[in-house]
C-alpha cells in the first residue's frame, strides 16, 4: 500500500487528476527526506528537478553578498518548489531549506513538462499559481518601497495569520517567527523587530506564549491598523 507521505494526493497542482493518475505519477517520482536546516535546492544551482512537498515546511531565501538573509516565503505541505528553473531552464532563483523534517517527491524536468502538456487541469493551476506569485512579489515590493517598518511587520504577521485564522477571528501561529526571521522577511534589523513586537504586545495586538507560540487575538483589528495611514 502506498504510504500517505509518498502520495501526491495533497499536492495543489494535481488536485484535478484522478487518484489513479496521481498514484502513477507518485510511483515515477524519487522520494527523499530532508532534515531541519538541510538545503533542498541552492541559489544559482544548475539543476531542473521539481519538488513536491508532502510533509513538513521549507523556507525560500537568498543571502546577499554581505551575508544578509532575505526571506521570500514559506512552503508548506501540498506546495511545489523548483518549477521556475524547470520552466525557463535558468539556474535556481533562490535557496530552499527545510524548516522541519520534510518529505518531498522529486520529478525530472522532462516528466514535469510531459504532465504540463498532457494534463490541462494541471496547466491551469500552474498558470494561476505563477500569477499569484507575481502578484505577491509585486505587493511585497510596494510594501518595502512605501511602508514604514511597523506596517511591514504587521502585514507579514497578517500573511502568516491568514493561513490559520479561526471562525472566532483569532490566529495561533506556531512555531512563532523569531525576530531574525521577521527581519529577513521585511528588510530590517532584528533589534527593530524586537522593539516593534514589544509595542504590539503592550497594545494587545499580539500575545506571546511559551516563547514558541504567537497569538493574534483579533485578526480584523490588526488588519485595520495595518491598513490605516501612517501618522506623521
Amino acid at each position: 500500500m502506498e504510504r500517505r507521505q509518498e502520495s501526491l494526493d495533497s499536492i495543489e497542482i494535481f488536485a484535478g487528476l484522478s487518484p489513479d493518475v496521481r498514484h502513477a505519477l507518485a510511483a515515477r517520482c524519487t522520494w527523499r527526506v530532508f532534515q531541519p536546516h538541510q538545503q533542498i535546492v541552492g541559489h544559482q544551482e544548475d539543476s531542473r528537478t521539481v519538488f513536491f512537498l508532502t510533509a513538513g515546511k521549507a523556507r525560500v531565501t537568498i543571502f546577499a553578498v554581505d551575508g544578509k538573509q532575505v526571506t521570500f516565503r514559506d512552503i508548506t505541505e501540498g506546495d511545489m518548489l523548483g518549477e521556475w528553473a524547470a520552466i525557463d531552464g535558468r539556474p535556481r532563483a533562490a535557496s530552499v531549506e527545510a524548516v522541519n523534517r520534510c518529505t518531498v517527491a522529486a520529478m525530472s524536468q522532462e516528466m514535469f513538462w510531459d504532465v504540463i502538456r498532457e494534463q490541462p487541469a494541471v496547466t491551469e493551476i500552474v498558470l494561476k499559481r505563477l500569477v499569484r506569485q507575481v502578484r505577491n512579489l509585486s505587493d511585497k515590493v510596494l510594501e518595502l518601497s512605501t511602508q514604514a517598518v511597523r506596517k511591514r511587520i504587521q502585514n507579514e504577521l497578517l500573511r502568516m495569520a491568514e493561513r490559520v485564522v479561526t471562525e472566532e477571528g483569532n490566529a495561533v501561529i506556531f512555531p512563532a517567527p523569531t525576530s531574525a526571521d521577521l527581519a529577513a522577511r521585511v528588510a530590517t534589523t532584528r533589534e527593530t523587530v524586537t522593539r516593534e513586537l514589544g509595542d504590539m504586545s503592550r497594545d494587545g495586538l499580539i500575545q506571546r506564549k511559551d516563547g514558541r507560540t504567537l497569538v493574534i487575538p483579533d485578526v480584523e483589528k490588526l488588519r485595520g491598523i495595518a491598513a490605516a495611514p501612517t501618522e506623521h
